[in-house]
């Protein structure tokens, strides 16, 4: 027989679960999807929450992964051989993050040569680019000097045989009319010849 009675009844919207486990793996999922980085940390403790079949080998390969203090252990709970081994790996991690370092260092000087090297044949460049206008303009300015003068040179040839030719006419010019001006005075000192005037 059903009670009667008041009762209160919650309800909930979103995802139904079939395990809390499953829930976890879900929670977990949307954890790493909002915090990326942390993956390599919690991919174990995913895997562990799964629901399918070799999740926990899964999650043990993966814890296998982590670092010690990870996984809440101590160097001191680890055997011998084990010791050695996790020491020298991080001797050559050290290792390798210091070659790591100087490659760097390396690769930066490198880089800053090569802009040294860049600068000084960019100047280089330019010295001679203005070396080449200079020269050319000296070049057009001796050019036009010399064409200058010959143009001058051509003139003045010019106005001396122009002076010469008048020099000369002038000359000329003058002896006829001194010629004439003799055969005038000549001519008035003549007595008159009539013997042309019958004829």
């Amino acid at each position: 027989m059903a009670k009667l009675g008041d009762y209160e009844v919650a309800v909930t919207i979103g995802p139904s679960y079939a395990t809390k486990r499953a829930e976890a793996a879900d929670s977990m999922l949307a954890f790493m999807k909002a915090v990326p980085q942390a993956a390599p940390f919690v991919g174990d403790l995913i895997a562990k929450n799964m629901d399918w079949p070799g999740a926990e080998e899964i999650a043990t390969r993966l814890a296998a992964q982590l670092p010690p203090q990870l996984l809440g252990k101590n160097m001191k709970d680890f055997p011998p051989e084990a010791k050695a081994i996790i020491t020298s790996l991080k001797s050559s991690t050290k290792n390798l993050a210091q070659d790591h370092q100087k490659a760097l260092a390396m690769l930066g000087d490198k880089e800053a040569d090569r802009a040294l090297q860049a600068d000084k044949q960019q100047k280089d460049f330019e010295a001679k680019l203005a070396k080449v206008a200079a020269d050319l303009e000296k070049s057009t300015a001796t050019n036009i000097e010399k064409a200058m003068d010959r143009i001058m040179g051509a003139v003045n040839a010019a106005e001396d045989r122009a002076s010469r030719t008048r020099d000369s006419e002038n000359k000329a010019l003058l002896g006829l009319a001194g010629n004439l001006m003799k055969q005038r005075e000549q001519k008035k000192g003549q007595p008159v010849d009539h013997r042309h005037d019958d004829a």
